[in-house]
């Protein structure tokens, strides 16, 4: 029985083995410590959650390689989204030749030299093709996409410890600890500096219109998630609270119960990890565990990270204030 996608990409993110296979989509773990997410097949992985004792907590290698249009990038989408919450190194071509899938041994330059300096020269090749289109531009601008790529083939060369293996502009940009302006003139030249600013500052207000449209869509019904956000945002439906992140919230007793401490910490200005219940049992919605609420009432949940307004704004529909 396949599920969801977007309930196994959730299961996966929080590797619990369950819900293994959805429509076109599945994961496994491999050496008992790495999890792979797949589209279609073993020739498409998505995402690689990578284990603590080499990469530290909540990292996760992703493959930059898109296919616009297609069922894999929804794919993608749905797995993007339920690991908002981990740190994300994007590598060209994501294999289990990063890890031995029995022993578990990871790559480095002692077991996977050429593998490694053939990722490296695909990053610079994309890195100068960025810049090459920056340059042609007229309206649109490549400068995030540019630090961006260097900030991320830093994270690359220090997990699998490849600095010995940069060439070209990225060997100087990262070898000297160039910070964005300094990289940007690397690759951009000086003379392009002012029309970067220009450009990005038009690209943010118009991001900032378009998300901001995208977040009226989804509080009037339009619309059932957003993708991309850095919050996630909560609407009343009859059978419960929906998260824009596809989750649909139906213990409304639970949620209140939530609310009220929510009010307390904020109004108490403190910090509560793993709140719990009037039984001291961990506070969970839709199967999730609450882990944080911060001094301003945000909330943590696994990748839900919900502002204090979204709260507030469903507890005034609700009738709870």
């Amino acid at each position: 029985m396949g599920y969801a996608n977007a309930d196994v990409a959730h299961e996966f993110a929080h590797k619990t083995g369950k819900k293994q296979k959805g429509s076109n989509m599945f994961y496994e773990v491999h050496a008992k410590e790495f999890w792979t997410i797949y589209s279609f097949g073993h020739h498409f992985a998505m995402t690689t959650l990578l284990p603590e004792r080499i990469a530290g907590p909540f990292v996760a290698l992703v493959t930059s390689k898109d296919w616009p249009g297609t069922y894999t990038n929804r794919h993608k989408a749905h797995v993007g989204n339920a690991t908002s919450h981990y740190e994300k190194i994007y590598v060209p071509r994501l294999t289990d030749k990063y890890y031995n899938r029995w022993s578990g041994e990871f790559a480095s330059i002692k077991n996977a030299k050429s593998y490694l300096q053939e990722d490296l020269r695909k990053i610079e090749e994309e890195l100068e093709d960025l810049a090459e289109k920056h340059v042609r531009a007229r309206k649109y601008s490549y400068d995030d996409q540019i630090w961006d790529g260097i900030i991320n083939t830093r994270k690359f060369v220090n997990l699998f410890h490849a600095k010995p293996l940069l060439t070209g502009k990225l060997r100087k940009v990262i070898y000297e600890n160039m910070n964005r302006f300094q990289a940007l003139e690397v690759y951009i030249g000086k003379e392009n500096q002012e029309r970067i600013r220009e450009r990005q500052l038009a690209t943010q207000r118009r991001e900032r219109k378009r998300r901001e449209e995208k977040i009226q869509k989804f509080h009037n019904g339009e619309i059932d998630s957003v993708f991309g956000a850095d919050h996630t945002y909560l609407r009343t439906e009859a059978k419960g609270i929906r998260t824009s992140k596809g989750i649909l919230i139906t213990n409304f007793r639970a949620a209140k119960e939530l609310w009220k401490i929510i009010q307390y910490v904020k109004k108490q200005a403190i910090e509560m990890s793993y709140p719990v219940d009037r039984a001291g049992s961990v506070i969970h919605l839709a199967g999730y565990q609450i882990q944080k609420i911060f001094s301003n009432g945000n909330v943590r949940a696994g990748c839900h990270l919900i502002p204090y307004s979204e709260s507030e704004r469903i507890a005034k529909e609700l009738g709870w204030i």
